[in-house]
């Protein structure tokens, strides 16, 4: 558990094939919210710059040591932050994780964001996006959405 709920790893294996199958190369900042242990972020480094925001200090602790032993280059960077109070609409690409319905995600990228969300398995479709596609790889799976011009909010 962390203060804001309870954390659980993407599987590292489906993370590269899906993020190669996203051509994630392209994206200029990946920022994954929520980040947890830095599976993801660390993965992400692969293809492009990328940053975690996690609110549970030892977790972002970790990430970071994870990071540093993987000798990444860009390295990722992390944040000990509740993502929900920031704005990470310079991030053209977001990730999430969630482990309940991810409330309030439409406010944190205004209308015209033309980035991409990308949730990890299919439990909480997000509200004020539209998913676009879902790639498989054994069991898991990873849809993106992108932001709707208008949510009526």
């Amino acid at each position: 558990m962390t203060p804001l709920g309870a954390w659980a790893a993407s599987d590292p294996d489906a993370l590269i094939f899906f993020f190669g199958g996203l051509a994630l190369e392209e994206c200029r900042l990946f920022c994954d919210l929520g980040s947890g242990d830095g599976t993801a972020v660390c993965c992400a480094a692969l293809f492009t710059r990328a940053v975690g925001i996690e609110a549970d200090l030892e977790l972002c602790r970790e990430a970071a040591a994870h990071a540093r032993a993987l000798h990444l280059v860009p390295p990722p960077h992390f944040v000990c932050a509740d993502y929900s109070l920031l704005r990470p609409h310079h991030a053209d690409c977001l990730y999430l994780y969630p482990d309940k319905p991810p409330s309030g995600l439409h406010h944190l990228v205004p209308p015209g964001w033309s980035g991409r969300l990308l949730i990890y398995g299919p439990h909480f479709p997000p509200e004020g996006f539209r998913c676009e596609k879902v790639l498989r790889w054994n069991r898991e799976s990873l849809h993106v959405y992108r932001r709707l011009a208008h949510t009526g909010k």
